[in-house]
C-alpha cells in the first residue's frame, strides 16, 4: 500500500498539493510548508504566507501526502515523471 502511494505522488500533479521541506543541503529551508503552485525542471516554487518562495528539487526531501520523497526522483519536468514512472509502476496502480 505504501508503494501505491508512493506512485501516486511521483506520477500525480504536485501543483495544489501541501509539501513540506523534511531534509535539505540548504538548512535553512529544512520544515518549510507550504502549497505548491508551480513546477519547473530543477525548482518548486510554494506560496508561504502569502509570499512565493523557490525551493530546489535536487537539494531537498519532500513530504507529499504522508510520504517522503527525494527531489532527485521529482526532477524532472512534470510531464517528464508520469512518462518516466508509468513503466515502474503501472502494474501497481492497476490493483
Amino acid at each position: 500500500m505504501r508503494l501505491k502511494k508512493k506512485a501516486e505522488v511521483l506520477m500525480g500533479e504536485l501543483i495544489g498539493e501541501e509539501i513540506q521541506v523534511t531534509k535539505s543541503t540548504r538548512k535553512e529551508l529544512i520544515g518549510t510548508k507550504g502549497i505548491v503552485i508551480d513546477e519547473t525542471l530543477n525548482i518548486l516554487i510554494i506560496e508561504k504566507n502569502n509570499k512565493e518562495m523557490k525551493i530546489p528539487k535536487k537539494q531537498c526531501w519532500f513530504k507529499v501526502k504522508g510520504v517522503e520523497i527525494n527531489g532527485m526522483e521529482i526532477a524532472f519536468r512534470p510531464e517528464d515523471r508520469i512518462k518516466k514512472y508509468w513503466r515502474k509502476f503501472n502494474a501497481i496502480m492497476q490493483r
